[in-house]
């Protein structure tokens, strides 16, 4: 003899959170409907950054950089006795 199948329950459990899901989204859905009807905006959601750069520009990245390889190489350089 073998073991009972867990077939049946294990797929009443995933029918009861597909359930479940669709309910917080109908809820949410509800209440950002009721928001905007009144007027609210969405609060702003925390974001990862997408790896854009904090130099404005291309030129200014270009020179931050340089200017970080420029300080690293000279303590390098420092740290090595003169030829």
């Amino acid at each position: 003899m073998g073991k009972i199948s867990r077939r049946e329950r294990r797929e009443e459990q995933l029918r009861q959170r597909k359930e479940e899901k669709r309910a917080r989204q109908r809820a949410a859905r509800q209440l950002r409907e009721r928001q905007a009807a009144l007027g609210l905006k969405p609060l702003p959601r925390a974001t990862l950054r997408n790896g854009k750069s904090e130099w404005p520009t291309v030129e200014a990245e270009q020179r931050g950089r340089q200017q970080a390889v420029e300080d690293n190489s000279r303590s390098i350089a420092l740290s090595f006795p003169p030829c």
